[in-house]
């Protein structure tokens, strides 16, 4: 097994990071599997609602994120420096509140999704969809923030391959539910969202027997334990495989643009033209948007959270309104698509200055 102690080679890397990368990918497919389903059985209508309301349920879900990506790298740390009666206090701090907060969110959401969607624009036709959709969704928002949560935390516990089969569980049980509510059975939107919450009851509940009862999870963090060399051979293979994705992911998607699209609206040709082009301008952004995830994580891991949520925030709000409002009137529609690259682009011009004006601090190059 290996330990977040070990010393990482590239091969080793990608070894322990492989569950991980694949848990991430598998739940970008089974979203893409709502779609579908919404898309082809339900119809076009509701599938525009769904897009249009998912970014505001999402926010509630990034809440786990953040507590899962911060708290597992100050527990990370905390072990590290050999305090691990903290280190385990700080956890269940973590997911008592993260449920707590699950429920807040639970009935702030239902209560305000049809004003949200109003301000994001929802015609009369897509209105009920989208406040159909996102109550439903919303009832599962405590299991939503603890299975984003955990995930981060199985890293920790130098088990990623537990995260990536709950991942697994719980986006099969999503896909096969999708298939037969609104497959078979014929249901509407609703019926999506509710294939949604269950199985993110899986992804959230079955993490709780593993982390409640006694385990060997043994984790070392070599910036919590002041292993500066290994922290600066971490950083260079970091950015070498990040550069590596990056680029191969680039390629793909330009080439893969069309037969993805058709997946989705593919019954519409201007619609399938528009998604099309669209999908070509938006997979510039992949060359930066690694780099730009990977440097706010690893603020987040040296525990200097102001920069990670400074980069966080430029990149995904400031950075992206301005090109959004800026972009349309020279580029027409095709700004929109663009606004991201360049928003990307601006954010790693940020990370990189960060990332000097740090580098003495933690010593990482």
């Amino acid at each position: 097994m290996i330990k977040l102690s070990d010393h990482f080679t590239r091969k080793t890397m990608l070894r322990f990071t492989f569950p991980s990368i694949m848990m991430m990918i598998f739940t970008s497919i089974y979203g893409m599997v709502d779609g579908f389903f919404i898309s082809n059985f339900v119809g076009s209508t509701q599938f525009a609602a769904v897009n249009l309301i998912m970014p505001f349920i999402m926010i509630f879900g990034a809440v786990g994120m953040v507590f899962g990506t911060g708290g597992s790298a100050l527990v990370s740390m905390l072990l590290g420096m050999k305090e691990e009666k903290k280190a385990i206090e700080t956890f269940s701090f973590l997911v008592y509140f993260a449920s707590a907060l699950g429920f807040v969110f639970m009935f702030l959401g239902i209560a305000i999704t049809e004003p949200v969607a109003k301000a994001l624009g929802a015609s009369e036709a897509m209105l009920p969809y989208c406040v159909a959709y996102a109550r439903v969704c919303f009832l599962g928002s405590v299991p939503f923030v603890l299975q984003n949560l955990f995930q981060a935390f199985f890293i920790t516990a130098e088990k990623p391959h537990l995260g990536f089969i709950v991942t697994v569980a719980a986006g099969i049980t999503n896909m096969i539910l999708d298939g037969l509510f609104m497959g078979v059975i014929g249901w509407g939107v609703e019926s999506a969202a509710a294939a949604t919450v269950i199985g993110q009851v899986v992804g959230g509940v079955i993490p709780v027997f593993y982390f409640a009862n006694n385990n060997n999870s043994s984790v070392s963090f070599h910036f919590g334990a002041q292993n500066t060399d290994e922290l600066k051979s971490l950083l260079k293979k970091c950015l070498q495989i990040v550069l590596g994705f990056a680029l191969i992911l680039t390629a793909l998607a330009e080439i893969f643009a069309t037969p993805l699209s058709m997946i989705f609206v593919g019954y519409n040709k201007e619609l399938l033209d528009i998604t099309t082009n669209a999908f070509h301008i938006y997979a510039i952004s992949f060359i930066f948007m690694g780099f730009n995830i990977f440097g706010s994580s690893f603020f987040t891991a040296l525990n200097n959270g102001a920069i990670s949520a400074l980069i966080s925030f430029m990149r995904t709000l400031v950075f992206q309104v301005i090109a959004i409002l800026t972009l349309p009137q020279f580029f027409g529609i095709n700004g929109i698509w663009f606004a991201v690259t360049a928003a990307e682009a601006g954010s790693i011009v940020l990370t990189i200055i960060c990332s000097i004006a740090n580098r003495k601090k933690y010593q990482y190059y």
